[in-house]
């Protein structure tokens, strides 16, 4: 249950938003002088285990890698003084209740929705809302993973760092992660998980069908056109967060060969990852 709940962290940041006409989801970033070099590669958080797959020439970029970063260090999930640490950071302050964010018909609407997934709303009313979006779908069922229907990217890489011993880091903590939901308020955050309930069936299958093309560009109008309540939020959920990684990613890359693993919505876009390395003048080339 502490690793599920580390989990759904994740899946918060799944909506694509990224711009420009960029496809590809693994990317070589070197260096113009010195050919140092690294890997950015585009997860999506957890995908049905049907359209799981790993983009030619991924193997060959974890075997040239010394490290893998992922957006949080993944063994953080098995520290149980960490998810400890940061389960009253899971509940609304103040004693709020979902109750009071929402009139009694929608009430009744995300009790009845959560009763269906067999996950009774009376345990759940005080939690952060958009903790209760990422609960609401079909992916974030705590029994996705274990029963093999679902896949992470994230566990999938950090299993397979573990056997070939290499250095699992994290670009972020979980203590940082969740402090990002205290930046919504919690009346939008309730807007969205009505939203989030409310959305068509087949919207995430037609993600992940852009996913599995690597057709970043087809991207574009996600959480910026489907989601208005977020798009205010996104500079701080994810551009600034794209801002801060680079020099993460320039320091590592003079040490040796990192893969770095992040949710693909942070690639693409005039502030996405891969053109704010190319503004500082780094060569980034597609990986067939």
């Amino acid at each position: 249950m502490m690793r599920h709940i580390a989990t759904l962290l994740s899946i918060l940041f799944l909506q694509p938003i990224l711009s420009g006409q960029e496809q590809g989801l693994l990317w070589k970033v070197e260096h113009p002088q010195t050919a140092k070099k690294a890997y950015v590669f585009g997860t999506i958080h957890l995908i049905p285990a049907k359209h799981f797959f790993l983009p030619s020439g991924l193997d060959s970029a974890f075997e040239q890698s010394s490290k893998i970063f992922m957006e949080i260090d993944m063994d953080d999930m098995e520290n149980l003084g960490k998810i400890f640490g940061i389960m009253d950071k899971l509940f609304m302050e103040d004693g709020l209740s979902l109750e009071d964010l929402v009139n009694e018909q929608d009430y009744k609407l995300i009790e009845t929705h959560f009763d269906n997934l067999g996950m009774p709303l009376s345990l759940l009313k005080r939690m952060k809302p958009l903790l209760l979006s990422a609960l609401s779908g079909t992916e974030g069922n705590p029994m996705a993973l274990k029963d093999g229907s679902f896949k992470s990217y994230e566990f999938e890489l950090a299993e397979m760092s573990k056997q070939k011993n290499k250095s699992l880091e994290g670009l972020e903590t979980l203590d940082f992660q969740i402090s990002l939901f205290d930046s919504i308020p919690y009346t939008v955050q309730a807007k969205m998980l009505m939203e989030s309930i409310q959305a068509p069936s087949d919207k995430m299958d037609e993600l992940y069908n852009i996913y599995r093309a690597q057709d970043i560009g087809k991207m574009v109008h996600g959480i910026e056109s489907e989601d208005p309540n977020l798009k205010p939020y996104l500079e701080m959920l994810i551009f600034k967060r794209n801002q801060s990684w680079v020099p993460i990613i320039e320091a590592e890359m003079q040490k040796g060969i990192s893969l770095f693993a992040v949710g693909a919505g942070h690639l693409g876009g005039s502030k996405g990852l891969l053109q704010l390395l190319k503004h500082k003048g780094y060569m980034l080339t597609r990986v067939n």
